[in-house]
């Protein structure tokens, strides 16, 4: 199957090609300037010869359609065009065959809808059957209870894949379309602020309420969820067991990847259950610090379940090292960048020394990056979904009572005026009830912070 034009001269058994590169054109009484895609180039004892559109010495056939077509077994074939090659490479599971003058592409179902997007926008005609692109059986549960479609859209993405990241912006319902992915009979682990808990508890009332919510407090209390369960924590309580073992002074990096490989195999075992956990780590950019203690932990979590969520609103907030951060504790900067190496030179990195100190210092990144970051994120801005939302939504944010002192001054509270207040409708002295509001407001003044940031 050809892949690209070829044309035959009329008197040398040579042949001619669209030329790739820049050169200069071989006839002595032009020599002009011949750009990337211009023109044609031609092998002449064992070295290749540029000529421009205008001086090509011999008359040349009708050029034989070129090839523009995504099979049903995942190949691309088509003419090599410049602008259309940082595309093709960002498509999931991309591998360029120099053998057979193809790309190989993933034919996995949740990669169906991105290989679809870019084969349409470079025109390429498509196998009927990759054309069937699959709903989840979530998505469906999603679309009849009545999610906006662009969370269906949501729901279908972060159901079929592994791993995966959600970008949507603040107030686009992220935390629903995470738990509306989470299986039937299901068991799941949402990770997050201590200050949202409560809210997490009431989201998995109101829209899973076939999964039982549970709240865990206090550093001695971690556990991994049971069927139809969803155990709700924050960072801290994470337990020493998941802090990744650090590199010792001395130690070559060869013994501390046995090492590290040593203790993830023992973690595994320590851990059976973790197979079938589906986990939602919520605001996903506050573990973007690789070496702090919190993103060890929770990087080890994603490694050991079989299913990881990540929700943010904010990717990347100052620095590229905090995207890098973020898709690494997933476990998906490899799926992205490849190495790290490979992500320093997408962003264009440069090294500066300053009285002994030597910074990296990050430059324009390449048009790629998004393409590429779209592999594993999903990322809607309100502007673009618009037309699908109404005009506000009001959310309640429960939070949390941890003052053991002002719950102790409640109940005492209750305990007095329980009677009254139900039989008499008589509400306690106005100084009396003024201050005990005063208290809560303050006790929430913490969660309040938390969320802002």
């Amino acid at each position: 199957m050809p892949v690209c034009a070829v044309f035959e001269l009329t008197t040398e058994k040579h042949f001619m090609y669209p030329n790739r590169y820049a050169g200069k054109c071989s006839n002595p009484a032009c020599g002009k300037r011949v750009k990337p895609d211009e023109g044609y180039t031609q092998k002449v004892e064992n070295r290749y010869i540029c000529w421009c559109a205008d001086c090509v010495p011999m008359q040349k056939k009708e050029a034989a359609p070129a090839y523009r077509v995504l099979t049903s077994d995942g190949k691309i074939v088509m003419p090599y065009e410049a602008k259309n090659i940082p595309l093709i490479r960002s498509l999931p599971g991309a591998r360029w065959d120099a053998a057979n003058k193809w790309w190989s592409v993933s034919l996995e179902m949740a990669d169906r809808p991105r290989i679809l997007e870019i084969a349409d926008r470079i025109g390429l005609e498509v196998a009927p059957t990759l054309r069937e692109v699959a709903i989840s059986a979530q998505a469906k549960i999603a679309e009849e209870i009545g999610l906006y479609p662009f969370q269906v859209e949501g729901v279908n993405f972060l159901s079929q894949k592994k791993k995966a990241l959600l970008g949507d912006e603040m107030g686009l319902g992220k935390s629903v379309q995470s738990l509306m992915g989470i299986p039937q009979k299901g068991s799941a682990l949402v990770i997050c602020r201590a200050g949202l808990k409560y809210n997490w508890f009431d989201e998995v009332q109101r829209w899973r309420k076939d999964l039982q919510p549970v709240v865990l407090s206090g550093r001695e209390s971690f556990r991994w969820p049971k069927q139809n369960e969803v155990v709700i924590i924050n960072s801290d309580i994470l337990p020493a067991c998941f802090n990744t073992p650090t590199r010792n002074s001395g130690e070559s990096m060869q013994d501390y990847w046995a090492k590290l490989e040593q203790y993830r195999e023992q973690l595994k075992k320590d851990n059976p259950e973790v197979d079938n956990i589906y986990t939602i780590v919520d605001e996903a950019h506050d573990f973007k610090n690789r070496k702090a203690a919190r993103t060890r932990k929770v990087k080890e979590i994603s490694l050991l379940c079989s299913k990881v969520v990540a929700l943010t609103g904010s990717p990347l907030t100052n620095r590229p090292e905090d995207l890098y951060g973020v898709l690494d504790t997933i476990g998906l900067s490899k799926q992205v960048f490849g190495s790290y190496q490979r992500f320093q030179q997408l962003f264009n990195v440069r090294y500066e020394s300053f009285k002994r100190i030597t910074k990296a210092v990050y430059g324009k990144p390449n048009p790629i990056v998004p393409e590429l970051l779209r592999r594993v994120m999903l990322r809607r801005l309100r502007n673009e979904v618009l037309k699908d939302l109404p005009k506000k939504v009001y959310t309640n944010l429960v939070v949390g009572n941890d003052d053991a002192a002002l719950q102790k001054k409640l109940d005492e509270m209750w305990k007095e005026w329980n009677s009254v207040l139900v039989k008499d409708l008589i509400l306690p002295p106005f100084h009396q009830f003024a201050q005990i509001r005063a208290d809560l407001a303050r006790s929430r003044i913490a969660a309040m912070h938390d969320y802002i940031d």
